[in-house]
């Protein structure tokens, strides 16, 4: 099974639908190293991530498919926590789409089933 930009797409639009259009983080700790402890953005990530889970754990639904979508969201949630960082409210609608892709672009795994086309 390969990906291409038209799959990626579907995949990102169905990702990002389970996200709030805003996320109070107010609640927040930053520390010195740049790490952050956001709560409310954990919580909503925790819920979204179980949910993609539950849905995927299929034996029907080929491994990348489950891969490419955890994926996805996890570089979706590093994206918004990096805008948490320095606003107390975050919008994920957005994000840059393009940068979910590069940024998925270079893990190895992922790449090792993007197809141009």
């Amino acid at each position: 099974m390969k990906l291409n930009r038209k799959m990626f797409d579907k995949l990102y639009d169905n990702i990002l639908a389970r996200w709030p259009s805003s996320i109070d983080v107010s609640d927040k700790t930053l520390y010195e190293d740049g790490a952050a402890l956001i709560p409310a953005l954990n919580d909503i990530h925790d819920k979204i991530s179980e949910k993609l889970e539950s849905e995927l754990m299929d034996d029907s639904i080929p491994d990348e498919y489950y891969h490419w979508n955890m994926m996805i969201d996890w570089e979706i949630r590093v994206i918004v926590k990096e805008s948490a960082k320095v606003s107390d409210i975050v919008y994920p609608y957005k994000i840059d789409r393009e940068e979910v892709l590069m940024r998925c672009l270079d893990n190895e795994s992922f790449m090792s089933y993007w197809v141009n086309s």
